[in-house]
């Protein structure tokens, strides 16, 4: 970057010359991207292994390949967690530069307040930033299906803005509220803007609750899993087609953790969230089959990349500066993957020893991708019932213990707020709604078949 010297020009530098910067200037467009190139190779120096995967995470693993420390930037910011010998290669790092200052155990990193106890549980929430947004201000007297006006419309960009960010950071269970409101903000009415102000009254009562992560819940050792849960509604929600409101789209959501080995043969197990998040699928799907198998999918290519980082933190994908091509089935072997699902078409058609049939060619296509990753690795096949540690697993789980089901329709979050509270997930299926599918299937053995007349 050039710099024009001051009009009263400065002592050895030509009246039309220019100074040369040597380091990112703060306010200039790229100053944040120079910073954070700074830091990344001076990381690199002394001996941090950059993330293949994720190129703003930053490891150190030992000569047994456990991972020792793990650091994520984010422009001029930085989170880490170390043991002893490796917090001296961060502080001689950190040396370097001009820090401002160093906080541990309770700070705000990114807007989040981050709380670490003497148990080493982690408690992620934004208290103060969901106690700062405003409510939505309309006449008390307006019909609720009446327009809202430019001004409401403001209002309600702001407060549905605010409270997504909260949700998609630490309160995943008013994703699906806030995403419903997102869809509808150009034809808002003030029905609307009073769900606005219901789901931020909700969020301000609960703004203390957030994400926890116990310590020692999820060991990171070779038992540890990824677990992946998928869930979808179908035909239920809107889409904004060229600026109109139409019908009849699903809705997708997923849970992307670290669990323990427990969900492999059993019923419960702890997690640590590291993504929960929800969508409306873009393709029109003709079926439950098809938007769960969507679903399932957008989980499952999540999952696989957080693995694959894990796998690259340990040292395992090679030290080259290019990505190994097989890095998928050399991350399979060195971790499981469990996905979840209520849909028991689906977990049926991926666990048969052939591919069932079904009409559209498309979602044929997608099944017979996610067979792959359960059948297959690489070129060797597996076992469905992988007597082996290594590699993908679907389990069917009950509709009752979804632990995403409320991302994907209005309804209680209670469920999933205690799984996250106390970094516990128990499938096993609640007992009053197997009562109810027991006695459906008696009431379908029990009615008669008719005959046709003539037979």
């Amino acid at each position: 970057m050039l710099l024009r010297p001051p009009q009263d020009g400065l002592e050895g530098v030509p009246a039309d010359g220019a100074l040369i910067a040597r380091m990112p200037v703060y306010g200039t467009r790229d100053a944040g991207r120079g910073l954070w190139k700074k830091i990344r190779a001076r990381f690199k120096d002394h001996g941090m292994k950059e993330n293949r995967i994720m190129s703003a995470l930053f490891s150190i693993s030992n000569e047994k390949n456990d991972i020792v420390c793990m650091l994520g930037t984010h422009v001029d910011d930085i989170l880490w967690a170390a043991d002893d010998e490796s917090q001296k290669i961060i502080d001689r790092v950190l040396a370097e530069f001009d820090i401002r200052e160093i906080k541990e155990g309770n700070f705000r990193y990114c807007g989040l307040d981050i709380v670490q106890d003497e148990n080493s549980t982690v408690n992620v929430s934004a208290k103060d930033n969901i106690e700062k947004i405003e409510a939505i201000s309309y006449p008390g007297d307006s019909q609720l299906t009446r327009k809202c006006n430019e001004g409401e419309v403001s209002q309600l960009r702001s407060v549905v803005g605010a409270v997504s960010w909260v949700s998609r950071q630490c309160k995943p269970e008013l994703l699906y509220r806030v995403s419903r409101l997102q869809t509808v903000v150009n034809h808002a009415k003030v029905f609307h803007l009073k769900e606005a102000n219901k789901v931020l009254e909700d969020a301000v009562q609960s703004a203390d609750i957030g994400l926890v992560f116990k310590g020692g819940a999820v060991k990171w050792d070779n038992d540890m899993i990824v677990l992946t849960i998928t869930d979808a509604s179908w035909s239920g929600e809107q889409a904004v087609v060229r600026g109109s409101l139409e019908p009849l789209r699903s809705q997708k959501a997923r849970f992307n953790g670290l669990s323990g080995s427990g969900f492999i043969d059993g019923d419960s197990d702890n997690v640590h969230p590291i993504c929960l998040t929800r969508n409306v699928i873009r393709r029109v799907c003709k079926s439950t089959l098809q938007a769960e198998t969507l679903a399932c999918l957008w989980g499952v290519e999540s999952g696989v990349r957080i693995r694959a980082a894990i796998a690259d933190a340990r040292g395992l994908l090679g030290q080259d500066r290019k990505i190994r091509p097989d890095w998928e089935e050399v991350s399979a072997m060195t971790m499981r993957h469990l996905w979840m699902t209520d849909c028991k078409s689906l977990e049926e058609h991926l666990t048969a020893s052939t591919l069932g049939k079904v009409e559209d060619k498309r979602l044929s296509i997608d099944l017979c991708s996610l067979r792959q990753d359960i059948w297959t690795n690489g070129e060797e096949e597996l076992e469905i019932l992988h007597p082996s540690k290594f590699c993908d697993k679907i389990r069917w789980i009950d509709t009752s213990i979804m632990a995403v089901d409320c991302l994907t329709k209005a309804m209680p979050t209670d469920f999933l707020v205690n799984i996250l509270q106390t970094s516990l997930y128990d499938v096993t299926p609640d007992p009053d709604s197997t009562m109810k599918k027991v006695k459906k299937q008696l009431a379908r053995a029990k009615t008669p078949t008719e005959t046709p007349k003539g037979k």
